[in-house]
């Protein structure tokens, strides 16, 4: 069972580790987003240190308009397993 706390607006977080691809585990702590279920969203700069591949490009509706993300296959371990995920972060503008 997956296990969290609640910060003092409601916003769920949980931890998870990631593997780059060197095969380092980085455990962090990550924010349940209820509208963004779909993919791992992360920072540019952690992305570059995990070196997971780009596979594809999309663009996405959000609350600020479209905007266009690159999409990266990540692996995460949740709850003691291993999963591998698309990770996305905003495209260079």
């Amino acid at each position: 069972m997956i296990q969290g706390e609640f910060d003092e607006i409601g916003q769920l977080f949980f931890e998870i580790e990631l593997i780059a691809a060197t095969g380092e585990i980085l455990p962090v702590t990550a924010l349940l987003d209820t509208g963004s279920t779909e993919w791992l969203a992360i920072n540019d700069q952690d992305l570059e240190a995990l070196k997971w591949p780009l596979f594809s490009g999309r663009n996405v509706v959000t609350g600020m308009g479209e905007a266009s993300f690159n999409s990266y296959w990540g692996t995460v371990v949740l709850d003691a397993q291993e999963f591998t995920i698309e990770v996305a972060t905003p495209s260079a503008i």
